[in-house]
């Protein structure tokens, strides 16, 4: 899989395309969630205040964007969480990923979404906004207030946020 990824790379791609590797994955009970620890040495993580999105290179000439939602200063690591319930070109990549794979991306972007000292935050969203509700509660203060509803196509999935994240909810 490896050499197969890093040999489809275009010329255009080789221009500007960044690397990291794949630390760690999780499959989440039921298969419907995939955490990825990537490492990016690169990144520069102390200087971000703001929600991210990453844009992951899936496959060939396709870029998906996915939010870190932990990361460590230290370590140069961040998570993905990307739901696979489906059958989408994002799904489907990351459940093909492994351990040791390199990791390609076009860019890291700077969302508008952002917690504000002494305001409550609210979180409503599905599955899919688990990395971005990370996200943003990693930059709130210790002592801003959060709660929210997330909604989850199966049970299964909705047990393991309430193991995996307990921090969030």
């Amino acid at each position: 899989m490896e050499a197969v990824q890093k040999g489809s790379l275009s010329g255009l791609e080789k221009l500007f395309i960044k690397s990291g590797k794949i630390t760690a994955i999780r499959v989440w009970n039921g298969g419907d969630l995939h955490e990825l620890d990537i490492h990016l040495p690169d990144v520069e993580f102390e200087k971000w205040d703001k929600a991210r999105s990453i844009k992951c290179r899936i496959s060939a000439l396709h870029y998906a964007d996915y939010t870190p939602a932990l990361w460590d200063i230290v370590a140069k690591k961040c998570t993905l969480y990307i739901d696979t319930s489906h059958r989408g070109q994002g799904s489907v990549w990351a459940r093909k990923q492994r351990a040791g794979n390199s990791f390609y991306y076009a860019k890291i972007e700077v969302e508008e979404h952002f917690p504000i000292a002494g305001k409550s935050l609210v979180f409503i969203g599905d599955q899919t906004s688990i990395g971005h509700f990370c996200s943003i509660q990693q930059l709130a203060e210790k002592n801003v207030e959060t709660s929210g509803f997330i909604a989850f196509d199966n049970k299964l999935t909705a047990d393991e946020f309430s193991k995996n994240c307990a921090w969030l909810h």
